[in-house]
This record gives C-alpha cells, structure tokens and sequence, in this order.
C-alpha cells in the first residue's frame, strides 16, 4: 500500500478531485476494498489505478498511457494491463453486456473470461465505494457477490465484505422498495378508479 500511495502522491491524484474528495483517496479506498475481499493482488493494485489514464466517465488522466511501462515495472503486468483495459472500455455498459469497445475509437476490444471477471469485480468495487448503485448492473453486481461468497469466513476479509454486502444488500432493498412502492401507487389507483366509478 505505502508503494501505491506513494505512486499515486507523485501523479498527484491527491491533488485532483474525484466523487467529493481527491482522486488519490478514491483509488486508495477502492484498492483496500479489493485487497479485504481477497482479490489478487494484481486486481485490487489495477483497482488502485483504474482511473490514473482517465476513463469514459472521469476524463482527468494523472498519466498518459504511453507511460504504462512505468506500472510495469512498479506494479506487474496484469494490473498494466488491466489498468489500460479499464480506461479503454465503455464502462459500465460494456462490462455488464460483455461485449466491450474502446470507447474513443469504437472498436471492439477482445476480453479473456478473466479479464472480464476482474474488470466486473473492479467496477463493482468502484461503484460501491463511491455509495452508486451496484445492482444497476447485475452482470457487475453478480461477480461481487459470488466473490464475496466464495471469501466468505476467510481470516481478515470482515470489514471489507461487511461493508461491501451492505452495498450489495442495501441496493438490494433499495430496488425491492420502489417494486413494492410502485405496486402500491399502481394498486391505489385501480382501487381509487373503481371506488370513483361506484359512487
């Protein structure tokens, strides 16, 4: 962690704002995330950095991509990769249909299953630290959950999935209270239409 944050301070992701706080503190939490469910550590190091080249939503890269030998060198190449991947993409609609482009040139970009499974889990990760909706997309929101089922009871992975659950089972809630509420509106209305013609 002290390496990433360390990285993150000389891009200067501090010092950008990202969500209603610095870049840098988005892509440390999103890493801890990651790291507290048990993903590998070369995800949870791509989660850290997914945003470091700008992405289709937040357009404020902190490094060119050119410069990717750097997290090669520093971090591996799968999270090199996996960065670049995540900053390409049409994200998030691509990676809930699995059928990614690169989103300045439209071309398709080829994905492995894995790629695809830890890109959905980054993205998910992602969503949920920043408090958005993760069943929005239930493709991203699937890999979540069977990751944090399939870590369940494994030694320092409470907080973290605790916290991601919550997400996971609060949006659930969220969704069933407005099927519930509409079904409600909906059968008001019809009782409301049926007393009205009786009187």
């Amino acid at each position: 962690m002290s390496d990433l944050r360390r990285f993150l301070q000389e891009l200067g992701c501090f010092n950008m704002s990202h969500s209603g706080r610095s870049l840098g503190d988005h892509l440390l939490n999103t890493y801890e995330l990651l790291r507290g469910i048990g993903a590998a550590e070369s995800t949870a190091i791509a989660g850290g950095l997914h945003a470091i080249f700008g992405t289709n939503l937040y357009r404020n890269a902190s490094m060119q991509r050119e410069r990717r030998a750097l997290i090669v060198a520093k971090f591996g190449e799968r999270a090199a990769h996996l960065c670049v991947l995540f900053s390409r993409i049409n994200r998030p609609d691509d990676l809930e249909s699995g059928h990614t482009t690169d989103h300045v040139t439209q071309r398709p970009i080829q994905l492995t299953d894995r790629d695809l499974y830890d890109l959905r889990l980054i993205e998910a990760v992602n969503l949920a630290e920043q408090g958005g909706s993760v069943w929005k997309f239930p493709a991203v929101a699937n890999v979540l959950r069977d990751h944090l089922s399939s870590h369940r009871g494994r030694k320092n992975r409470g907080t973290c999935s605790t916290y991601l659950y919550s997400k996971l089972e609060g949006n659930i809630e969220i969704r069933f209270q407005k099927q519930r509420t509409e079904k409600k509106r909906l059968c008001n209305g019809v009782s409301g239409v049926a007393i009205g013609k009786i009187a």
